[in-house]
């Protein structure tokens, strides 16, 4: 992402913000998306819509250039939400390829997004039935726990930086 932000603009902190501004603009369209999966209050999407786009705990995300990784695991997170639960009701496989392809963008926008396996669980213990859908959610935490694995193989790494700035501290 940065990469095509200096190819296009250089070194214009706009071309940086962008791609944060429309990842946060697609989250809340998702929350708006996602909203009446849980509620048939007709008013209830519009409202959760709003908070989203602007409660001051989002602002991080799109002021911050850094930051832009919490908006673009939220909408992946909530775009593989929206698939699957759209899967669910129509019964198409295809949507559910796509949830689980936004769900492997999620992980790869940030590792926090690893526990949304469990988020469908929940879904399905609550809204739903857990023996019925029991084979789409393993696929969820197949794709997790291989990311975590993958994870895993970088701690090492993760460890020598900090005792490296430990002992240059100290």
């Amino acid at each position: 992402q940065y990469f095509f932000a200096y190819q296009i603009g250089g070194l214009i902190p706009f071309f940086y913000r962008l791609p944060n501004l429309l990842f946060h603009i697609g989250f809340v369209s998702m929350a708006y998306l996602v909203v009446p999966f849980f509620s048939k209050k007709k008013y209830l999407p519009l409202i959760v819509a709003l908070l989203a786009a602007v409660h001051p705990m989002m602002v991080e995300s799109v002021t911050w250039i850094s930051g832009g990784i919490y908006a673009q695991a939220g909408f992946f997170t909530l775009l593989s939400l929206y698939f699957y639960l759209q899967a669910r009701e129509s019964k198409v496989y295809r949507t559910y390829i796509f949830s689980l392809l936004a769900f492997l963008a999620a992980v790869s926008s940030s590792e926090k997004t690893i526990i949304f396996p469990f988020i469908i669980l929940l879904y399905e213990f609550s809204f739903g039935n857990v023996l019925k859908s029991w084979k789409r959610i393993s696929l969820f935490f197949t794709i997790a726990f291989l990311w975590g694995l993958i994870l895993i193989q970088n701690i090492n790494s993760r460890l020598e930086i900090f005792e490296f700035k430990w002992r240059n501290t100290n």
